[in-house]
């Protein structure tokens, strides 16, 4: 392609009068933005609104570059390191950079230097790295130094350390903050392999229960509920494979026999059969077995598939009640310890005052204790002639003449 001639129109002043503004009269003597082509090659001084002086052809100029101090591409005396990151050129290692010095970089340079802290660490980074915020990789904990290993920073855990699992690696090569899993050693001698960060909140999982062993095991730490451990019902697993801790759910069967599912941990703070607590019925603890008196009483059809099988002698549950003579009533199976029929207690003891008497609440047939240590008075059986229908199929009660 032929270059265009230099004419009225087509010179550098006359296309790009504003970038002719930054032609540098004092240094170009010899030439005028006039007398040369936008396209020429021939270099050129510049100088800028900020006085800074660059030498480049004016085809660099129409293809857009500027001025290279401002740009900082190049250093001056007001945009090098030194000028501008006085903090930063601080750190600068004079001693590693040979002739290389603060004021010779600017601060996006990608240039790498040698940096050194107050601290007297000394590293190898990019300048522009310093400037996204970047410092001391040792103090940082980034890179490990003798004075922020684990060794010298926890001195505890170090001692801890497995220096036979760990071949070739010691306390002083990792820092605390490391995420490097290593073998550890506790004084039990039990060993575990995890993190270097993980210890800073976490001890030997066989003495904090985490993790069993022989020396935690159910078996090892209760007896007394190993034995109590399913001998079928929990497979392969047995009291030596988990820790008084776990929430595990595993079979039990008490010295009665009763069979029941709960966790170990539950087992450790206490919590038994649930069946000899008569937390559970069963055919041991069912109000059929242990009060067969009251469960005559039990409604056959009100209470729904809900038998005196069903339940234990001290539910609180609400159930339906017939006696002998058909009266029906809802109450608690707790409260048939110490109550009967409603109906039944109440005509009797209407019955008795009008001849003078008085009988204590109580199941029917029976007298309470209560009633027998407050009073001293002498006492004889009422028969079944003694009062008529409907007490006629009532069986003895002891009774209290009040006139004697």
């Amino acid at each position: 392609m032929k270059r265009r001639k230099l004419t009225k129109t087509h010179n550098f002043e006359y296309k790009y009068p504003l970038i002719s503004k930054q032609w540098n009269y004092k240094k170009n003597i010899d030439i005028m933005p006039s007398m040369i082509t936008p396209g020429s090659e021939r270099k050129i001084w510049w100088i800028c609104k900020k006085g800074h002086e660059w030498q480049t052809a004016p085809y660099n100029r129409t293809n857009g570059k500027g001025c290279p101090f401002c740009a900082n591409q190049k250093t001056a005396s007001d945009n090098n390191l030194k000028t501008l990151r006085p903090g930063i050129a601080k750190e600068w290692s004079y001693e590693k950079n040979d002739k290389l010095k603060p004021k010779d970089v600017v601060p996006g340079s990608g240039i790498k230097v040698w940096w050194k802290c107050t601290k007297g660490h000394e590293w190898e980074t990019r300048v522009t790295n310093r400037l996204k915020g970047t410092g001391c990789p040792y103090c940082g904990g980034r890179k490990i130094h003798n004075d922020n290993c684990l060794a010298v920073n926890s001195p505890k855990l170090a001692l801890q350390w497995n220096y036979k699992k760990n071949t070739g690696l010691t306390p002083y090569d990792v820092m605390p903050g490391s995420n490097k899993r290593v073998w550890w050693k506790c004084s039990k001698r039990h060993e575990w392999k995890t993190s270097v960060l993980n210890r800073k909140s976490n001890d030997c999982p066989y003495c904090q229960g985490s993790k069993v062993c022989d020396d935690n095991c159910l078996q090892t730490l209760k007896p007394e509920l190993a034995a109590e451990w399913h001998s079928s019902k929990n497979g392969s697993l047995n009291p030596k494979d988990v820790t008084t801790g776990s929430r595990r759910k595993v079979w039990w069967q008490c010295k009665k026999g009763h069979e029941w599912p709960t966790s170990v941990c539950g087992r450790s703070k206490g919590y038994g059969c649930p069946y000899c607590a008569s937390r559970c019925v069963c055919l041991d603890n069912c109000l059929a077995t242990l009060n067969p008196k009251v469960a005559k009483e039990w409604h056959p059809t009100r209470n729904g598939k809900l038998t005196p099988y069903n339940v234990t002698v001290g539910s609180g549950k609400k159930v339906w009640w017939i006696c002998e003579l058909g009266h029906t009533w809802k109450t608690a199976v707790h409260n048939r310890k110490r109550t009967g029929c409603r109906d039944c207690s109440y005509s009797l003891r209407a019955a008795l005052r009008s001849r003078g008497g008085s009988v204590g609440r109580g199941i029917a047939g029976e007298l309470t204790n209560k009633l027998r240590r407050r009073t001293k008075q002498k006492s004889k059986y009422l028969t079944e002639k003694s009062i008529n229908y409907p007490f006629k199929k009532l069986p003895k009660m002891k009774i209290f003449d009040k006139e004697k």
